[in-house]
């Protein structure tokens, strides 16, 4: 759960997470983690459309939303790219931690997926994952 920088909420059980509202992307993998830890629906509040991310990152600088269920890093990136204050953010509490991955279309090509699986392993061997991942947390 990301907050504003100034924001005094504190979370300690994700019960508590039912005394805020909480901006979710619509039908994205926050929102289903929410509803599944039992936070009631009415304080979960989805935003739909390619701009999502970044509806709900204004949202929550506009205090319309107290908190946004997002990974940090994809929020942290999202804030750059669109010119908002990426320092204005923290991470106060961790609902589920899980890896992110590459989804490609299934009719995609499996040489395209090994070049892509490829890389990824050589940026792993090399350090350059980590180093992009100190960059964004």
């Amino acid at each position: 759960l990301i907050a504003l920088q100034d924001s005094n909420i504190k979370i300690s059980k994700t019960k508590d997470i039912n005394n805020y509202k909480v901006g979710v992307v619509l039908h994205d993998v926050a929102q289903q983690v929410l509803s599944s830890n039992k936070i009631s629906s009415n304080r979960i509040i989805p935003i739909a459309g390619k701009d999502a991310m970044v509806k709900n990152l204004k949202a929550l600088l506009q205090h319309d939303i107290d908190l946004f269920a997002c990974n940090f890093v994809g929020a942290k990136y999202s804030a750059k790219l669109h010119y908002i204050k990426s320092d204005l953010l923290k991470k106060i509490y961790t609902i589920k931690k899980s890896q992110l991955y590459f989804a490609f279309n299934k009719n995609t090509d499996d040489s395209v997926i090994k070049v892509y699986q490829k890389a990824l392993d050589e940026i792993k061997a090399n350090g350059t994952y980590d180093k992009i991942l100190k960059k964004y947390k």
